[in-house]
């Protein structure tokens, strides 16, 4: 059949175009954009996972696998309820409040592992634009949304650019938690529209996080909560 110059072209620019996005995951996927159907553990490990997560080292998908973690019911809630309005959510608070505890719970609970993926962010404005690629390709003739969570560190510096490019993808949501210290430098609105959610740390809740330490360890040195 009769095809036009125009046409000719513009199919073989989708051809190279297809070849670069899915160059672009390959070497992305496992690297920085991390499947949480990858995650999982052993009753061998789980008292070294216990161990270390009372004694407050950084939280990982694991400890929520072991069940380690504190229900936090209405920030969960909070979290689920701002994603029907916008799709990215920012938790912020002081170190050590659990931010990232919270958004694995969220993740497990809320979102089916098979469609949820960890960003680990670039130094390198390249890899970080093959990243963006990658994540188009993975949007793309999808209808169910992908979560991406992000942990934002202070050395992170290009983790708004991925979310200036992808914003407005609706099958996109991004749950990204950030230090309050962090989150007070930066300046947001403009670009995209997002939910943010306060971890504030009141008496009630310390209260469960207590009791919760308790059970683990006994030898606390107070002798009881009020004290």
């Amino acid at each position: 059949q009769s095809i036009f110059s125009k046409e000719l072209i513009s199919k073989f620019e989708g051809i190279g175009k297809f070849a670069n996005e899915q160059l672009s995951f390959n070497n992305s996927y496992g690297n920085t954009i991390i499947p949480f159907t990858t995650k999982s553990i052993h009753n061998d490990d789980l008292e070294i996972y216990k161990e270390g997560f009372y004694y407050g080292i950084s939280a990982k998908f694991e400890h929520i696998l072991a069940n380690l973690d504190v229900y936090r019911n209405d920030k969960l809630e909070a979290i689920n309820e701002a994603f029907k309005t916008d799709n990215i959510v920012f938790v912020h608070g002081a170190s050590g409040q659990g931010k990232s505890t919270l958004a694995y719970r969220y993740i497990n609970d809320f979102t089916p592992n098979s469609t949820s993926y960890e960003l680990k962010i670039s130094q390198d404005i390249n890899e970080v634009y093959q990243t963006i690629n990658s994540l188009d390709a993975l949007s793309r003739g999808l209808d169910f949304p992908i979560l991406l969570y992000i942990d934002i560190k202070p050395q992170d510096i290009y983790w708004n650019e991925i979310l200036k490019e992808l914003y407005g993808r609706k099958n996109l949501r991004f749950l990204i938690t950030i230090r309050q210290e962090d989150w007070n430098k930066t300046t947001l609105g403009f670009d995209f529209k997002f939910t943010d959610i306060d971890l504030s740390f009141d008496k009630s809740e310390a209260k469960v996080i207590y009791d919760s330490l308790l059970k683990f360890k006994e030898d606390l040195k107070f002798i009881d909560f009020e004290e």
